[in-house]
């Protein structure tokens, strides 16, 4: 029996295999051993692949970072002149958008993107401001401010003096002013209202009485037409009640304004 010796372990063979079988079993792929070794010798292919051309990148892209870091500040114009030219020369103008279908739309950078360019020339120009010379180029350029822009024309009316104290006014009291009150008023104001005069008690008594005799006069007017009509019996048995109260509240108050 032949015994192979492993790392922690022992393989028995077979007495009915040869050596080269033997050895094929014990370091072909189907084992640990054999796929260990095959990983170590010839095996990962597609991962040493990716490896080397991450390595590779990389490598360029440090030596891109270098040699940018060694170049010289380059005006900004002339930087967002290359920047432009870099874009119309590739893709970065119209960005690719893939859509299931097989069809590919595109889209124009917006505003924001294009400043974003423009801002990062400027940042690798080594410039973050404009130079004084340019500025004041500008600022000779500008009607705004080498004194012959024009005050431009209001578009509403002008405010007048009683306006603005007005607008001052809601302003001091903030929305809440008081009432400004004229001499006139104020004189209208002090003047005592005069009150009616308050009747006596036997005026009011006398009030009373006559109202109560016109109570009773209508009353027996009321009788008489119901009379005319043929229909005096109805209403003559309660027309006469009333009247007899009536009659008892005129003695009450002739005794009242009798004892006065």
């Amino acid at each position: 029996v032949l015994v192979l010796a492993m790392p922690r372990r022992y393989i028995y063979a077979d007495e009915d295999k040869d050596d080269d079988e033997l050895i094929w079993d014990a370091l072909g792929r189907g084992s640990a051993a054999g796929r260990h070794l095959y990983n170590l010798y010839n095996g990962n292919t597609d991962g040493k692949r990716f490896g080397n051309m991450q390595s590779a990148y990389n490598g360029e892209v440090e030596s891109r970072k270098t040699a940018e870091e060694r170049r010289l500040p380059m005006d900004v114009e002339e930087a967002i002149k290359r920047d432009e030219a870099f874009l119309r020369s590739t893709t970065l103008k119209r960005w690719q958008v893939n859509v299931p279908g097989g069809f590919t739309g595109t889209r124009t950078p917006t505003e924001d993107e294009e400043l974003r360019l423009k801002f990062e020339a400027q940042r690798r120009a080594g410039r973050s401001r404009k130079p004084e010379a340019t500025i004041r180029r500008e600022m000779r350029a500008d009607p705004d401010f080498n004194g012959t822009s024009r005050a431009p024309k209001p578009a509403k009316p002008l405010l007048g003096e009683a306006e603005k104290r007005r607008l001052q006014r809601l302003r001091e009291f903030n929305g809440r002013p008081p009432e400004v009150v004229r001499p006139q008023k104020l004189s209208e104001r002090s003047k005592v209202k005069e009150q009616p005069r308050r009747k006596t008690e036997r005026e009011q008594l006398e009030e009373l009485f006559e109202a109560i005799v016109g109570e009773i006069e209508e009353r027996e007017g009321f009788l008489d037409e119901m009379r005319a009509h043929g229909r005096g019996d109805r209403y003559e048995h309660a027309i006469r009640a009333e009247i007899a109260e009536r009659v008892n509240q005129l003695r009450g108050l002739d005794e009242r304004l009798n004892a006065m």
